[in-house]
């Protein structure tokens, strides 16, 4: 791993008159950046797939730490229980990988190679139940806004 960078999070809240035994989730958004030293890119195993120059390279993906049942104590503070947190279980491929017996095969990755298909996963399968805030911003993109909609709308492109 090269880096890993918060760029926001998902949160859900259960919507009116829906009583779920999880009223709220929080979803904390990552960018993981990865170096491998030695790997075939996709693009120079098409080109040559008995290619020698095993150079590696930079790949990253969007995963996230979700939390659930978020309370604002009387005092103001927030509570969270910290070990009932749960990482992305969905897998990704990246396009850095190892020729193995004259075959390409990618690393895989705990996330999403896109926050439209991290967002359509977590946020938008849910939106007949509950409302959401979004403040994902890929830090690539400097012409996103946070948002914020509870209208029910599917909303996939506010991830990005």
């Amino acid at each position: 791993m090269k880096s890993l960078k918060n760029i926001g999070y998902y949160m859900l809240s259960a919507k009116e008159g829906f009583n779920p035994s999880t009223s709220n989730y929080l979803y904390c958004v990552y960018k993981v950046t990865a170096n491998f030293e030695k790997g075939y890119t996709r693009e120079e195993y098409d080109r040559n797939p008995s290619n020698p120059n095993n150079t590696g390279g930079e790949d990253f993906y969007y995963t996230y730490v979700a939390f659930s049942n978020i309370m604002i104590l009387d005092d103001g503070t927030c509570t969270v229980n910290i070990s009932a947190g749960r990482l992305c279980n969905n897998t990704t491929q990246s396009i850095i990988g190892r020729m193995s017996w004259g075959t390409f095969s990618g690393y895989g990755f705990q996330g999403y190679k896109d926050l439209d298909s991290m967002f359509n996963a977590v946020v938008a399968k849910q939106l007949e139940s509950y409302g959401y805030e979004n403040t994902v911003k890929d830090i690539a993109d400097t012409t996103s806004s946070t948002s914020s909609d509870n209208s029910g709308t599917s909303g996939a492109s506010d991830a990005s």
